[in-house]
């Protein structure tokens, strides 16, 4: 048995709770708020993680950080900067992300992400992420406890369509992780997860989002369901309160958030529980560097009520008579 491998087993049975090499873990603080349900979502920088074809509603430059220690454990410590960045309505949405997981003294996880969000048609988008994939296991000084490093590449590809002809505001997406079975080792070498998830979201008033995942791991035996809702809790100039609430099963889980936004400044905080570890707490910061133009979304992607549309339609029809 290879060190590496060797570094690899143990690694995972003191840093990592139920958790493999690069698992999915939350990305953002956003998501996680409505239980990580955004596959059908995924309007701003962080589609990136969830669904890249969703950089294509990204409509100016945007920036994200994002940090937790997951269970309150430093050994579980993550932090990402995302950056997307719209080229064209032809040419879509670039977007590139760097994130490390973990420390130095006993597992590192690092991936940089490029990204691209795609135009298909009017109300279909298409996406994909090229991740390079770069783990270190123990400190890198060649001592005994420095059991080496292995790299890998991974491929993502999305979809999300908006289906305007079943209802107005009714988004649906999928998402498939390393879609290529990337693996890191050398002598054992250990297949890097894989999941396929579809998701949809949809607005039963102004103001009001739902939104419900269903995830298909293919290297473990499991599905997971996630479900969540947003709502605008105040709104005025330039600024907005909005709360979240959501579920994820397999583990089964609850989650909750809420976001402040002033200017082109959004914080985002969420905390989801554990039924034997410390609560999770998750901060994001999102920066847009543009004027948001008006589009279909969800609610913080939205720039006026929905409700107000039929109300001058009907003040229209006045005149006219």
């Amino acid at each position: 048995m290879s060190r590496f491998y060797k570094g690899l087993v143990l690694a995972l049975a003191l840093a990592t709770p139920a958790l493999a090499v690069f698992e999915p873990t939350p990305k953002a603080a956003r998501p996680q708020g409505m239980g990580g349900a955004f596959t059908g979502v995924a309007d701003d920088v962080t589609a990136i993680h969830y669904n890249p074809a969703g950089l294509t509603r990204v409509d100016a430059l945007q920036a994200h950080l994002f940090g937790t220690r997951l269970f309150g454990l430093k050994e579980l410590q993550d932090a990402l900067l995302d950056v997307a960045y719209p080229i064209s309505k032809q040419a879509g949405t670039v977007g590139v992300s760097v994130e490390q997981f973990g420390d130095d003294t006993l597992l590192r996880e690092r991936t940089i992400t490029a990204s691209h969000g795609i135009p298909l048609q009017e109300d279909l988008r298409g996406g994909y992420n090229l991740n390079l994939y770069d783990l270190k296991i123990g400190p890198e000084d060649g001592s005994a406890n420095d059991f080496g490093s292995d790299r890998s590449f991974g491929l993502d590809v999305g979809v999300m369509a908006h289906i305007k002809k079943v209802k107005k505001d009714l988004w649906v997406g999928g998402f498939m992780r390393n879609v290529n079975q990337p693996k890191v080792g050398k002598s054992y070498p250990k297949e890097l997860s894989r999941a396929n998830s579809v998701g949809m979201s949809f607005s039963p008033y102004s103001g009001a989002w739902i939104m419900l995942d269903v995830t298909k791991e293919v290297t473990q035996p499991r599905t997971m369901w996630r479900g969540g809702m947003e709502f605008e809790l105040a709104k005025w100039t330039g600024g907005r309160i909005l709360l979240r609430a959501g579920a994820h099963s397999s583990p089964q889980r609850w989650s909750a958030g809420a976001t402040v936004k002033v200017g082109p400044l959004a914080v985002d905080y969420a905390f989801y529980n554990h039924e034997l570890l410390s609560d999770t707490h998750l901060v994001s910061l999102r920066l847009n560097f543009g004027r948001a133009k008006k589009k279909a979304g969800v609610a913080p992607a939205a720039t006026a009520p929905t409700a107000a549309v039929p109300k001058m339609e009907e003040k229209k029809e006045k005149k006219a008579e």
